[in-house]
């Protein structure tokens, strides 16, 4: 369900000049800035800017190093919330934290790919903090992208917890995800893996 949030610059200012014409209506307002993972000190660092072009179907699966493209549609294919069965497997906020913090390490540390992908999922990294934060068993160790093993032409995009579960997105060869499946290290009744061809509602 979408919500509508219409607040805009012009009807912010014409709230203000009711407010100011009305001083007996007290008002507070909340405002929530940053991303999951993304500290204060990372909000004011104006000296190392990171910026996102946020989309649909722009980058390879997820988010593109090189020019810091975000997919929503892949995004989409991650649960919202911590599955109740597949506690371990990761949410769209881990992976905004993943990229959020990949991207930052590469702006304020001039690392390339392989040091600022590793930087959010060290050990007591962004990504483990996230994760104990939303009380999530684990983390995760490994990022990978590989040739599906059955299907010529797909990518499995897959992520393992430091227990072997894994969470795999199979991507087309249009780079489209067509599939995802969980894949828990010791499957149990409650919870002995799951495979669907569209994304967690």
């Amino acid at each position: 369900m979408a919500r509508k949030k219409p607040g805009t610059i012009k009807t912010f200012m014409a709230a203000a000049e009711v407010l100011r014409r009305y001083p007996q209506i007290h008002t507070r307002a909340f405002l929530i800035i940053g991303f999951p993972g993304e500290t204060l000190a990372m909000i004011n660092d104006t000296a190392h800017p990171v910026r996102f072009n946020v989309g649909r179907n722009n980058a390879f699966f997820v988010d593109s190093f090189a020019n810091n493209n975000v997919d929503l549609n892949d995004l989409a294919w991650f649960d919202r919330d911590p599955n109740p069965q597949y506690p371990w497997a990761p949410t769209q906020g881990e992976l905004v934290t993943h990229f959020v913090v990949e991207r930052r390490e590469r702006a304020v540390n001039g690392s390339g790919f392989p040091a600022a992908h590793a930087a959010p999922i060290a050990p007591g990294g962004a990504q483990e903090q996230y994760r104990q934060d939303r009380s999530q068993p684990g983390r995760i160790v490994s990022q990978v992208s590989s040739a599906n093993p059955t299907t010529p032409g797909d990518t499995d995009a897959t992520f393992s917890d430091d227990s072997g579960n894994q969470y795999v997105v199979t991507l087309d060869p249009a780079n489209q995800p067509v599939q995802r499946q969980y894949t828990p290290a010791a499957p149990t009744p409650a919870a002995p893996g799951m495979s669907s061809v569209t994304p967690p509602p």
